[in-house]
């Protein structure tokens, strides 16, 4: 991979490096100060020239500059257009509400729309200068006529409207126009030749030939607007960055999807340790989409009034939180000790969107949710999700004891069939609504437990095996009727709802082809089907009455002496199996086993073991 690279899409309307372009609206109301002026005395903000378009303000009125494109453009359509605009005595504009600056967008000088950019009281003001504004003409909310503009978009100005007039100098002014996507491009970057960073990208955009406004240094971290790609045209980005704070700026006049992050591209890596990244406005938060596979990993991260986020399964996000963001679509991947709190998603939407066949068991643990203003759930089980799920130290605050309600902790979109929710260690209310299936919510895991003791010393014996499995019906299966066919060295089981999941065991007997019998641990493929490895070449399909049951235990006691399995029982269920000790000396003869694991209390049994020798 090459060195990073930072470039953008936007395209130069006018440097402001000399007046041509540049001239007073003509509407009565807004030609009243001082015509443009090409001043080298200024501060300005871009480019080597050392010039800004500046006017006077002599009079309590509106001071405007206008840019002439030189023909109608087309804005994308999250796109905006850039101004730097500057108020070199903000006490003496009008507040944020009355318009005290603005931006403007139209089809002639005196043909054009202007949207309230800021005001003595708005940041970066009172004590700051130039600001960069972003507006995207098609947005009709807060914005106002002038003239009858035609929706062609061919004059761009900055202006402010002030209270007090200012006798001396010009302290209105403008600096570079640009418009575009407003896209920050990140590809390149590896361990070799320096990685792709915020501060990377900064150091370009904020250089004085550049200066996009897209990411720049801030006050306490970085200002982020636009669309930030990593990975793009094909070419892959290495993107890695820690301990940073990113504010996403306030963008008022553009559309909603303006500000997003993407990260495109199958070989693209984007890893964020401890960073903090905090939306300052509403009208468009920011956004996350992951594309391509691309390795997205997120660790101990902050993320403050986001808008939605879009994983792929590839993602591995840890101890990371999401504070007051809208719904996050996570298809697989990992969010192990990840906070959704306070989400700031619909009525009856949901924080967390699962809908994907893989048992978020492992995937999903130790999550954190609080519940946000709106009624909404923590999590919805999408069509795609199995029929049996289990979620592992959940902590839920705030959504409603009570099924059937918009805030209920789980919403399961299946519409017909059975879903069973397994809690396992979870604190807090863990309620459902359903969309038409049967849901059962079961919460935490009872243990069944093999001690095996001498019977002549009392001690524990380790290294004895011990298997048990069901031995009557309930919650797992019995006894089931299977089929049975091979490819090459797996065997396929179509067993009917099988509640089972990867790593299970099950014995299958009454195969006539002995090499499919035994304790097997199996591979889910679906609800209604599992694989495991068979030895030999056994016709296919599997002939004879062949049974398959659940094997809780398989295995070799510990030096306590003992052997155990936990998980969730919905009901309380007989299990049978024996110790054996036989090959490696002290020997002992094989003990039966017998019991009921209750859904409750789960069961110990003890093995008395006799010695054989």
């Amino acid at each position: 991979m090459a060195v990073p690279s930072y470039t953008t899409d936007l395209t130069d309307i006018d440097l402001a490096a000399a007046i041509t372009a540049w001239a007073e609206p003509t509407d009565a109301a807004w030609d009243d100060c001082g015509g443009p002026t090409a001043d080298a005395d200024y501060p300005w903000i871009q480019g080597s020239t050392g010039m800004a378009i500046s006017q006077t303000c002599t009079k309590a009125t509106i001071g405007a500059l206008m840019v002439n494109a030189g023909g109608g453009l087309t804005i994308p359509t999250d796109g905006a257009v850039l101004i730097w605009q500057a108020m070199a005595q903000p006490m003496a504009m009008d507040s944020l509400a009355n318009g005290g600056m603005r931006v403007m967008a139209g089809s002639g000088l005196g043909a054009f729309y202007w949207w309230a950019s800021g005001g003595y009281n708005a940041a970066p003001y009172p004590e700051g200068l130039f600001q960069n504004a972003a507006v995207n003409p098609s947005v009709t909310a807060g914005r106002t006529a002038v003239g009858s503009p035609s929706g062609t978009w061919q004059y761009f100005g900055s202006a402010v409207k002030l209270t007090v007039a200012i006798g001396k100098g010009n302290p209105h002014a403008a600096d570079a126009v640009r418009y575009g996507r407003c896209e920050a491009r990140f590809s390149g970057g590896s361990l070799a030749d320096g990685y792709c960073t915020v501060a990377g990208y900064a150091a370009v955009d904020n250089a004085q030939a550049t200066r996009w406004a897209l990411i720049r240094p801030a006050r306490g971290g970085y200002l982020w607007k636009g669309l930030w790609t990593v990975g793009y045209g094909g070419t892959a980005a290495d993107f890695r960055d820690s301990d940073i704070k990113i504010f996403i700026d306030n963008t008022v006049n553009v559309t909603s999807g303006f500000n997003k992050l993407e990260v495109r591209v199958a070989a693209t890596k984007f890893y964020l340790t401890r960073v903090n990244i905090e939306a300052l406005g509403t009208v468009s938060p920011g956004s996350f989409e992951q594309f391509d596979s691309s390795d997205v990993q997120l660790d101990s991260c902050q993320f403050t009034g986001w808008g939605a986020w879009t994983f792929q399964a590839a993602a591995v996000l840890t101890s990371t939180t999401w504070l007051r963001c809208g719904v996050i679509t996570a298809p697989g991947c990992s969010m192990l000790g990840c906070k959704a709190l306070l989400s700031s998603v619909a009525a009856a939407a949901s924080a967390v969107v699962w809908d994907v066949a893989t048992d978020p068991d492992g995937y999903l643990d130790d999550m954190t949710f609080s519940k946000g203003t709106n009624a909404h759930h923590a999590l919805t089980l999408g069509t795609s999700s199995p029929t049996s799920v289990t979620l592992n130290g959940w902590t839920t605050s705030g959504f409603n004891a009570s099924n059937a309600q918009n805030d209920s902790t789980f919403y399961v979109a299946r519409t017909t069939g059975a879903v069973t929710i397994n809690v396992v260690g979870g604190n807090g209310n863990f309620s459902y609504k359903t969309a038409g299936a049967t849901v059962t919510v079961i919460q935490d895991a009872v243990t069944t437990q093999v001690t095996c003791l001498d019977n002549l010393t009392k001690d524990p014996i380790e290294g004895v095996a011990v298997s048990l499995w069901t031995a009557g019906s309930g919650p797992y299966p019995y006894d089931a009727t299977v089929t049975i066919t091979r490819t090459s060295s797996t065997a396929y089981v179509a067993h009917t709802a099988h509640g089972l999941v990867t790593g299970d065991k099950v014995v299958i007997s009454g195969a006539v082809q002995n090499e499919y019998n035994r304790i097997k641990t199996i591979t889910r493929t679906s609800d209604n089907e599992y694989t495991y490895a068979v030895s030999g070449s056994p016709a296919t399909p599997a002939t004879g009455t062949i049974k398959s049951s659940m094997v809780l235990i398989d295995g070799l006691t510990s030096a306590a002496g003992t052997i155990s399995d936990s998980r969730i029982f919905s009901g309380s269920q007989d299990v049978a199996g024996y110790a054996a000790k036989g090959t490696s000396s002290p020997v002992y003869i094989r003990a039966e086993l017998v019991g009921t694991v209750d859904s409750a209390a789960g069961l110990p049994l003890i093995a008395m073991m006799i010695p054989d020798e």
